[in-house]
């Protein structure tokens, strides 16, 4: 619910100050911090991250949104699964993992990774939406000179 508020309340003047807010959540639980994560774990940030996941364009905008505020929900969306990745960045607290486990459905999760990577054939690649697969994918990947490993 306080996703959906902040959203329809500050949504396009103020949705850069909203994703420099998840930028900073970031800061703080990476390295890892251990403290920080059992702490943010413990105060509602897996429910705000859910609930940013959830939103869908239709329930935020009154109107058709314009391409830009899509991007811009997108952006977000992005950050919130950098937060719950940076839950689980290096020291794994029981405590955390569950929290993570119990109140996030996996699917959304899944849903959220197949977008990223989608985008990122699409825009970064430059590959037919239509005829995105791994092997396509792989193919327009650049290999290291120095290790055989991927660059991006």
């Amino acid at each position: 619910e306080m996703a959906k508020y902040y959203v329809r309340a500050v949504w396009f003047n103020n949705l850069e100050m909203g994703a420099q807010l998840f930028d900073t959540i970031v800061e703080v639980i990476q390295g890892p911090c251990p403290g920080n994560q059992i702490a943010l774990s413990r105060n509602k940030i897996v429910d705000t991250t859910r609930a940013t996941l959830e939103l869908r364009s239709s329930s935020v905008f009154e109107s058709e949104p314009e391409t830009e505020q899509l991007e811009k929900l997108n952006i977000l969306k992005t950050k919130c699964s950098i937060i719950l990745l940076s839950l689980l960045e290096g020291y794994h607290h029981a405590e955390s993992i569950d929290r993570i486990k119990n109140d996030l459905e996996a699917s959304l999760v899944i849903n959220r990774a197949v977008r990223i990577y989608k985008n990122f054939a699409v825009y970064k690649l430059g590959l037919d939406p239509e005829a995105i697969s791994h092997q396509t994918v792989s193919k327009c990947l650049k290999m290291s000179h120095l290790d055989d490993e991927l660059m991006e």
